[in-house]
């Protein structure tokens, strides 16, 4: 607060378990985010393996700025819940289950805005694009444009092993991307049309 008072605490134990599946997991959070009207925290879990993987891809956390709530799914929802993925705005989540399920979801009231679907057991990082306009996986060299609400694979690029996609956000109107590339390469996806443009054409 501005007073610089301390005004909540509150423990995430258990509130996500992908990478950590144990009967009594720690959880560390890399990194944390307000969502853009201040309403909600994003955690970003820590990944406890070493894997390049697109980053913030999954196992984060929902938290309530004002009242420090930790923001899950009820058992009804989601019995099997395993890990979410949240938009920009945290107003909507791909939440996952153990039996890697997947469905997209409003935060609000986890009200899901599709029915469950398999995804690769590969365990891909997801993006969900701000007011879920679109849903992305990265798997390799392979990037997935979804349906939201089918999760149904609209758009496939693919791109050199040397230049995998290891950085992604969402524009704030949510319908493109911008994808950083392990060459320092940089661009801009139109998740509508799948159209890339290239930002940054100067690799590292």
């Amino acid at each position: 607060s501005a007073t610089g008072k301390e005004r909540w605490q509150v423990s995430f134990h258990r509130a996500t378990h992908f990478w950590n599946d144990s009967e009594d997991p720690w959880i560390l959070l890399d990194a944390l985010r307000f969502s853009p009207d201040g309403r909600y925290i994003i955690g970003r879990g820590h990944i406890g393996v070493l894997v390049l993987v697109t980053s913030p891809g999954f196992d984060e956390v929902l938290f309530d700025a004002a009242s420090g709530k930790v923001m899950l799914p009820p058992a009804s929802a989601l019995p099997n819940f395993r890990d979410a993925t949240y938009s920009l705005d945290g107003g909507y989540a791909i939440v996952r289950s153990v039996d890697q399920h997947a469905v997209l979801v409003r935060t609000t009231d986890w009200h899901p805005l599709g029915a469950l679907q398999p995804f690769d057991k590969a365990n891909p990082p997801w993006l969900v694009t701000t007011n879920a306009r679109h849903v992305l996986t990265a798997l390799d060299t392979t990037l997935n444009i979804h349906d939201p609400h089918t999760l149904a694979v609209r758009h496939v690029l693919k791109s050199a092993p040397n230049t995998r996609v290891t950085t992604w956000v969402s524009s704030p109107d949510g319908n493109s991307v911008l994808l950083g590339h392990l060459d320092g390469k940089i661009e801009r996806v139109d998740c509508a049309s799948g159209r890339v443009e290239m930002v940054a054409p100067s690799p590292i």
